[in-house]
């Protein structure tokens, strides 16, 4: 027999011993069931995904890789059959069969689906103080199939606002060490040209210089063959340390830069 884990489920089982000490053993008693009745736990890759994101969030990054390890460790000594990562599509149709879920695979969802309703509802969730591991009625539950329609958002918001909304998540974090951290945000629009990106630098100027974190730099990728190398991409500071600026002068002045300020290397 086999039983698809929850992630939130498999987080308490590895790092709920002292903030949520009867959910643990709740989850400890879990596993020792499995063990006797040799039934094999599923997970899915999101799953260590999560657990990477769990620790990034919650240590210091000096012990964040060693905390991962001993977690994978901990969790791999356990009988454990790990599946592909479900695509949006496949991971909506297996939850809406749910009639509950975990308040944090809502708001997953939604973030893969935007829905106003269930933006609303979220926010419902949130001013009642619903934990993000708590099940919630499921506001996708249903037995009929889906169909899936894709579009591009012809609304752009100012590029300073979404950089400024990436960096504040970041700042938000609790791990610590943030003044050693080099913060890379790795461009995913469409739409945006390198004058956007120079007007969003300028306008963000004094947020920049008070971020916490050493170094932030703008990745943009746009083509590589298979095994990723004879890549092209571009890697615009906006906000580095004296160290950088002195490398990044040397650069300009054995490779000058274009008429829209940009070098090659």
């Amino acid at each position: 027999m086999k039983v698809y884990l929850e992630t939130s489920a498999v987080v308490v089982f590895l790092f709920g011993k002292e903030n949520e000490p009867v959910k643990h053993n709740e989850t400890k008693t879990m596993f020792d069931f499995f063990k006797k009745k040799g039934i094999i736990p599923i997970i899915s890759f999101y799953t260590l995904h999560e657990l990477y994101n769990f620790c990034i969030d919650n240590f210091p990054v000096k012990v964040q890789d060693e905390v991962l390890r001993l977690a994978f460790i901990e969790l791999l000594s356990n009988r454990i059959i790990i599946k592909p990562l479900l695509k949006r599509e496949e991971r909506i149709a297996v939850k809406q069969h749910l009639e509950k879920i975990p308040f944090h695979e809502v708001i997953k969802l939604n973030n893969f689906f935007p829905s106003d309703n269930v933006t609303k509802l979220i926010q419902e969730f949130k001013e009642n103080g619903t934990t993000n591991n708590e099940l919630v009625d499921n506001p996708y539950h249903e037995n009929a199939p889906r169909l899936f329609l894709s579009s591009i958002d012809e609304e752009k918001k100012p590029l300073e606002e979404k950089l400024k909304d990436v960096i504040q998540k970041k700042e938000n974090k609790k791990h610590a060490d943030k003044e050693d951290t080099i913060l890379i945000i790795d461009n995913r629009t469409l739409t945006y040209e390198i004058e956007d990106l120079f007007l969003a630098i300028l306008k963000l100027d004094n947020f920049l210089s008070e971020c916490s974190f050493k170094e932030i730099w703008f990745y943009t990728g746009y083509y590589s063959n298979v095994d990723g190398e004879k890549a092209e991409y571009s890697l615009s500071p906006l906000k580095i340390s004296e160290y950088q600026t002195e490398i990044i002068q040397k650069l300009t002045e054995l490779n000058k830069p274009n008429e829209d300020g940009l070098f090659f290397t």
